[in-house]
């Protein structure tokens, strides 16, 4: 785990991370959670391409989760939040962009071409993600199995409730879909990004809980290629 003084600080450590992966290797692949934690980054990332720090023109993205009858430019969708507050922002070819359809007709079939989106281009060299007020990750839910791959879940009440932040009217949300924990855990480099007094709770709960799919961030939290970073606020 590493301790910054601020949640800016956290958010330039991911960005000067994501700038290396790229320079070494033009076309890699990252993942980026959709949430407001994601927020200071992105705003970093966008900074960073303006400047020419970042050419993101042959960088290859794809999605972690989306809502079950959502996508697009729907009030609220992960895919919504991604483009609005970074992709259209930043040189992305839509060719690299691989994103959850929440409306699809076959959600598995959704599944298994975001698995292989992953596979084809050598894997995910970067994620970042923020963890739920439940410990989930992605929408990977209290009850998860560790071995979990893509999939549609059911989504839990805390879930449920938070996720109305995102939407301008109360939807009604009752499953995801989303990567698994195993598809987490073969990222290359995973950024767990854990800012804000409010998040000091489940943050104490993680260090201090065993591995337990109840508390979906400790299923990862020992993996070699996982570093929770966090902010003062939430370390107190």
């Amino acid at each position: 785990m590493k301790v910054f003084d601020n949640e800016l600080m956290a958010a330039v450590y991911c960005e000067e991370t994501i700038y290396e992966i790229v320079r070494n290797n033009k076309e890699a692949v990252l993942c980026l959670a959709a949430g407001h934690t994601s927020l200071m980054l992105f705003d970093l990332l966008k900074k960073s391409e303006q400047d020419g720090r970042i050419d993101f023109s042959q960088v290859k993205v794809v999605g972690l989760d989306e809502w079950v009858g959502l996508s697009g430019t729907d009030d609220g969708s992960c895919e919504n939040f991604l483009r609005k507050n970074l992709f259209d922002h930043i040189g992305l070819q839509e060719s690299n962009i691989k994103l959850f359809d929440g409306k699809a007709d076959d959600l598995v079939a959704q599944c298994a071409s975001v698995m292989n989106f992953i596979k084809t281009h050598g894997g995910i060299d970067y994620m970042l993600l923020g963890v739920g007020m439940n410990g989930h990750l992605g929408l990977n839910e209290p009850g998860v199995k560790a071995d979990s791959v893509a999939g549609v879940v059911a989504l839990d009440v805390v879930t449920q409730k938070v996720a109305t932040k995102y939407f301008k009217e109360k939807p009604e949300l009752t499953e995801g879909v989303t990567l698994g924990i195993s598809n987490i855990k073969a990222a290359k480099l995973v950024h767990v990004l854990v800012t804000g007094e409010r998040k000091k709770e489940i943050l104490k709960r993680i260090l201090e809980t065993d591995e337990t799919s109840e508390v979906p961030a400790t299923l990862i939290k020992n993996d070699s290629n996982v570093i929770i970073l966090v902010d003062r606020s939430a370390a107190e």
